[in-house]
Parts: structure tokens; C-alpha cells; sequence
């Protein structure tokens, strides 16, 4: 572990990509930056579908231990992670199978345990004369009230479905806005999940358009930008490839889904890396799963399958491939900043 890189080094801001299940990897980097003190000075962060979730839950302080527990409890609930048959009708009569709320309902009740003082169901009001002057930060939260309370601005990169264009919500474009809203907006993925209304306009995974926000960004110093995106080399020949005789509409579903997935990263995530000027990301290549979601179909319905084994190893990666990006960071800059010292010498 580098012992010099929380001094050298001022992170200021932090762009995090989509990923699907994957992006559990984000809170193992995280666990290396909050022991090597290197979180502190982080005020801006970008995110984008499971990125979007891993960057609410750092902005609104918490701890490891907390984000896992919030993990945890996603992967317990049936309500998120399974669909019977009967359901299926969902995709007809709700545009999607299942609802990304169901997976914020559990980070609000961390909140809620978290910021009694914020949260009004369980705030005393008895001593107070302005019972009402706190915002209940575990059902709401804006982007002008995340700054003003936590000091971080965040940047939610979704998809408006109705304009195929590509939106970030931000405390400069919607100050108003309920980032819990904009974060479930940006996890959609269209068919798996239904579309999310906000205002006039219905959203979906902003991986479709902008898998990687890091643009929003690119007038600050590289020194200052942490960029973690999930993207395996030669990631589509992981796909398993299992002849079947009979199909059926859950299937094509689940098909058109990956084929969704692979576009988002062949067409969206490295363009935006192309276009961007910022070259050192951190991209671990051991990703543990095989796919960003991994859908079981059985006689009973549909899961979405991810067990505790899966999301520790991926915390254990992700703390791992953090240190070594971080030691090979220090010493690229080290020694650019070596050979300056050389150059005007001479």
C-alpha cells in the first residue's frame, strides 16, 4: 500500500461509469481511498447508472460498511431481484419488469437510521419551536440541498426517452430536482426496469448516451480526477453462448437486453473515452462476473442473481486494483514532475 499517495495526491473530483452489478467494485476502490485519507477533498462527483447510486452514497457520507449493508439488503429483496411468471405483464402494462425505487428504498432506510435529525418521521419535535425547518433527507434530497448539506455537487448523466438525448441532472441545470429520482432514472435499463417520470419527461439508463460522464469535467487538472469506469478488454467473448432449441418473449428480452449492454459500451463508453483528454483511468480487468446482470430464468419466474460471496470478492477486487492504480499513478507523476525539474535545469 502507498504510503505517500494521500499527500501527493489532491482528488478533488470523481467520475464513476455504469456497470450494472459490477459496479459493486466501486466500493472496494472507495474502501482504499477513505484508508489512505484521500476522499476528504472530494466536492464533485459524476455518475451514471450503478455509478450514480456508488456516488450518492459517498456523497451523503457513508461508510463502507454501510454502502455493503445497503448491497446486502438489495440482494435479500425479493422485490427487486425476483419476478414470477403472473408479473411478467409488467413489461405491457408498467414498460418494465421491475422498479429501480425498490433498490433506493434501501439506502433511504440507512439514512433514515444515519440522520434521525434529518429525517422527519423519526425527528423529536417536542423541543423545538420550527419543527419543519429540517429537509427529511431520507425521502427527498435535492441537488441544491445535497450541496448546502454534504459540500459535494452531483452530476447524474440519464437518458430522456422522449427526446433520445442525453441529460445531466446537476445543482446548475435542475437545483430542484430529487437526486434519489435522478439516480433511479439513471439505473433503468429499458425492459429490465420501467422508465422513471420526472417533470414532463420519462428517463432511462443514461448508459444508452453517456456511459461516463467524465466531460462535465474537462476543464479540471488531471491531478485532480479520479476516473473509474468498468470496461474488460475483449469483454463481449465472455458471453455465454448456449444453443437453444424453443424460444419464448423472456427470452428475446433478456437477449435484446445484452445486446443493449454491449452497444452501451462499444458505442457509448468508448467514445467517451476517446473524446475525452484524460487518459489514466482506473479499470480493473477482473470483474468477477461474467455479465453486468446476471438473469436466472426458472419454472417460477425470472431473478436477478447475485450472491454475498460474489459482491465481498468484488469489494476485495475493487480495494486491490485501487492501490495498484494508485502506486502506478504516484509514480507517473512523480516522475513527470522529475523530468520538469531536469528539463529547466538544463
Amino acid at each position: 500500500m502507498s504510503t505517500n499517495a494521500s499527500t501527493n495526491m489532491n482528488i478533488t473530483h470523481l467520475v464513476l461509469s455504469g456497470g450494472g452489478m459490477r459496479g459493486v467494485i466501486f466500493v472496494g476502490a472507495l474502501r482504499y481511498l477513505y484508508l489512505n485519507n484521500m476522499h476528504k477533498n472530494i466536492k464533485h462527483i459524476a455518475g451514471c447508472s450503478i455509478g450514480s447510486l456508488i456516488g450518492i452514497m459517498f456523497a451523503l457520507k457513508l461508510t463502507i460498511y454501510e454502502m455493503e449493508e445497503v448491497l446486502y439488503n438489495c440482494m435479500k429483496d425479493n422485490e427487486l431481484c425476483f419476478l414470477s411468471i403472473k408479473k411478467y405483464i409488467r413489461l405491457i402494462t408498467e414498460l418494465g419488469l421491475f422498479d429501480t425505487e425498490a433498490m433506493i428504498k434501501h439506502l433511504k432506510i440507512i439514512i433514515k437510521r444515519k440522520y434521525p435529525d434529518r429525517c422527519k418521521d423519526t425527528k423529536d419535535t417536542k423541543d423545538t419551536e420550527e419543527p419543519n425547518d429540517c429537509e427529511d433527507i431520507s425521502e427527498t434530497i435535492t441537488f441544491a440541498q445535497l450541496s448546502k448539506i454534504f459540500g459535494v455537487n452531483m452530476y447524474i448523466s440519464c437518458t430522456n426517452i422522449n427526446t433520445c438525448e442525453n441529460e445531466i441532472f446537476s445543482i446548475e441545470k435542475t437545483p430542484d430536482a430529487c437526486v434519489y429520482k435522478a439516480c433511479c432514472a439513471s439505473m433503468s435499463i429499458p425492459l429490465l426496469f420501467k422508465p422513471i417520470n420526472i417533470g414532463d419527461y420519462h428517463y432511462y439508463d443514461g448508459g444508452l448516451t453517456n456511459n461516463f460522464p467524465i466531460k462535465i469535467f474537462a476543464d479540471v487538472p488531471r491531478e485532480n480526477i479520479i476516473g473509474m469506469l468498468l470496461y474488460k478488454d475483449n469483454d463481449n467473448q465472455n458471453a455465454e453462448h448456449i444453443p437453444i432449441k424453443t424460444i419464448n418473449f423472456i427470452y428475446i428480452v433478456k437477449q435484446l437486453m445484452t445486446i443493449l449492454n454491449m452497444l452501451r459500451v462499444k458505442e457509448v463508453l468508448l467514445k467517451q473515452i476517446q473524446d475525452s483528454k484524460y487518459t489514466n483511468y482506473y479499470r480493473p480487468q477482473n470483474l468477477v462476473l461474467k455479465s453486468g446482470m446476471n438473469i436466472i430464468f426458472a419454472r417460477k419466474g425470472m431473478r436477478l442473481h447475485i450472491t454475498k460471496k460474489e459482491i465481498d470478492e468484488m469489494v476485495y477486487v475493487g480495494f486491490e486494483t485501487m492501490t495498484e492504480y494508485i502506486d502506478e499513478l504516484t509514480a507517473k507523476y512523480t516522475a513527470d514532475a522529475n523530468a520538469r525539474i531536469d528539463a529547466i535545469s538544463l
